[in-house]
C-alpha cells in the first residue's frame, strides 16, 4: 500500500465503472463536506497500465470530482495497489451498488461486459450485485434488447422496470413503436393510467402482428421436436419465415403475459409450421384409415361391402354451394365501412392473401359467406337435421328481414352466379 499525490490531469476513471453519468446534486452535497473536511478516507487505485507516471481510480469518483471544484490547484492522493482488471470491475460496482444507486440498465451493462471480457457466465458476472437465481439475472438482461431511448428512460427511472421487461417482446419488430409508448407511460401520472396505456398497447400490436395460439386447433408449443434431425420449412412456406422450424417454447416472439391468449409474434413462421402441422394430421389420418379398411377386410372378406357415400357429406357440399350463391346478391347490405371490421372480428387479425386482392364489392362477398357458414341460422352444420331444403328456406327468411329480393331460382343456379330471372324488356 502506497499513498501518492497526483494531479488532476493525472488521474482517470475506473475503465469498469458502471455508471454511466454523475448524479450533480449528489456531487453538489458531497462537495460542502469536503470544503469543511477535506477527504476522511482516501480512495484506492492502481498505475495506468501504458502510463506508469497516470493512475486509474478503482473507487472515489465522486471525492475526485468534489475536491477537484474545491481546490482545483491541489493535487489528489490516492492509495496505490496492485490490482487486476477483475479486482477493479468488482470494486466499481461494489462502490455503487452498496449505496443503491445503480440503474436496471448500468447493472445490465456492468453484467454484459464482465461476460465478455473476463469470460463469466451470467451467475457469476451477477454476483457482485446480490442477484442469486438465474431468472432474476435473466429477467435483467432482457432490457438489453429494449432500444436506446427506452432504455434511457429505464435508466432515468421514468419508466419502471416491470413496463420495460413487457415492452421486450415487441421491440424486435417495431423499436419505434416501443419507444412512443414508453413515452408516454413514462409522463403518465397515475400507475392506473400506465396500465391501460400498455394493455391498449398489447392489444393494438397483436391485432396488427401476431396471430393467436389455439391450444385446441393448433400445435404443441413443444413442436417440432429440437432434435439431431432438423425441421426445414416446406417449399411453400411465406416469404419471411425461418429455413429450420424451431419449437415455440423458449421462442423470444412468443409472446403469453397475464390476462392475454398466447401469441406468435411472427406470422411467417406460424404460417409454415400451420402447413406442416396439416399435412402431419392429414398423414396421420390417411394411416388410420387405411389400418382401419386392412381390419375390416381381415375380419370379413367375404361380406366386405363397397362403403356408401354419407350422406351428410352431400348435405355438407350443398350447403355450402347455397351459401356462395346467396352471398351475392346479400353481400350489398353490408354497409362498407363494417367490412374490415367485421372480417377482424370473424377471421381475426391475419388476412389471406385473396381478401388483400380483392375489391370492395368481392370482399362483401366473401365476408357474407363467412358470416352464413359462422351463424346458426343456417343450420347446415346440423347435417343429421339441416337438409339442403332447410338451408333455403333459412336463407330466403333472412333475405326477408334484409328486405333483400333474391333472383327467381337462385338456389339452382351455379356457385357463385344465382340465376337472373327472366324479365320481358319494356316496350
Amino acid at each position: 500500500m502506497t499513498i501518492r499525490e497526483f494531479s488532476y490531469n493525472q488521474i482517470h476513471r475506473n475503465p469498469y465503472q458502471p455508471r454511466l453519468e454523475p448524479d450533480p446534486q449528489k456531487e453538489a452535497d458531497l462537495l460542502e463536506s469536503v470544503k469543511k473536511n477535506g477527504i476522511l478516507q482516501t480512495p484506492d487505485g492502481r498505475l495506468d497500465p501504458n502510463n506508469k507516471d497516470e493512475t486509474q481510480l478503482r473507487c472515489g469518483h465522486r471525492r475526485l470530482a468534489a475536491w477537484h471544484k474545491a481546490f482545483p490547484d491541489k493535487p489528489f492522493r490516492i492509495d496505490i495497489k496492485e490490482l487486476n482488471d477483475l479486482q477493479m470491475s468488482e470494486g466499481g460496482i461494489a462502490e455503487n451498488n452498496d449505496r443503491n444507486d445503480l440503474s436496471a440498465i448500468e447493472k445490465m451493462r456492468a453484467i454484459a461486459r464482465r461476460m465478455k471480457d473476463f469470460g463469466l457466465n451470467q451467475l457469476d458476472a451477477a454476483a457482485p450485485f446480490h442477484l442469486k437465481t438465474a431468472a432474476a439475472v435473466s429477467n435483467l438482461m432482457r432490457l438489453g434488447h429494449l432500444p436506446e431511448k427506452t432504455q434511457l428512460l429505464v435508466h432515468r427511472r421514468l419508466l419502471p422496470e416491470r413496463y420495460a421487461r413487457t415492452l421486450v417482446a415487441f421491440s424486435r419488430i417495431d423499436p419505434k413503436a416501443v419507444d412512443s409508448i414508453a413515452l408516454k407511460i413514462s409522463e403518465a401520472k397515475e400507475d392506473r393510467d400506465r396500465v391501460n396505456l400498455l394493455d391498449d398497447f398489447i392489444r393494438s400490436f397483436l391485432r396488427k402482428h401476431g396471430r393467436q395460439i389455439l391450444s385446441y386447433d393448433t400445435w404443441p408449443l413443444s413442436w417440432p421436436p429440437n432434435q439431431a434431425k432438423l425441421t426445414p420449412a416446406p417449399a411453400n412456406a411465406p416469404k419471411g419465415a425461418p429455413a429450420i422450424l424451431l419449437p415455440c417454447t423458449g421462442c423470444p416472439f412468443l409472446f403469453d403475459w397475464k390476462g392475454f391468449p398466447t401469441y406468435c409474434l411472427r406470422p411467417p413462421c406460424f404460417a409454415a409450421k400451420e402447413i406442416l402441422w396439416k399435412e402431419k394430421e392429414n398423414k396421420k389420418l390417411a394411416r388410420a384409415d387405411a389400418k382401419q379398411k386392412i381390419k375390416a377386410r381381415a375380419s370379413s372378406p367375404s361380406k366386405f361391402k363397397k362403403e356408401k357415400p354419407d350422406p351428410k357429406i352431400a348435405y355438407a357440399a350443398e350447403a355450402e354451394r347455397l351459401i356462395k350463391i346467396a352471398a351475392v346478391p346479400l353481400a350489398p347490405a353490408i354497409p362498407d365501412f363494417l367490412v374490415d371490421l367485421l372480417h377482424e372480428l370473424f377471421c381475426g387479425g391475419y388476412k389471406d392473401p385473396k381478401w388483400k386482392r380483392a375489391g370492395l364489392p368481392e370482399r362483401k362477398r366473401m365476408l357474407m359467406a363467412e358470416l352464413l357458414d359462422e351463424s346458426e341460422i343456417v343450420p347446415h352444420q346440423h347435417y343429421n337435421v339441416g337438409k339442403p331444403i332447410k338451408t333455403i328456406a333459412a336463407i330466403a327468411a333472412l333475405a326477408r328481414k334484409l328486405r333483400i329480393r333474391l333472383p327467381k331460382g337462385w338456389s339452382a343456379a351455379p356457385a357463385g352466379e344465382p340465376k337472373k330471372s327472366k324479365k320481358g324488356k319494356g316496350k
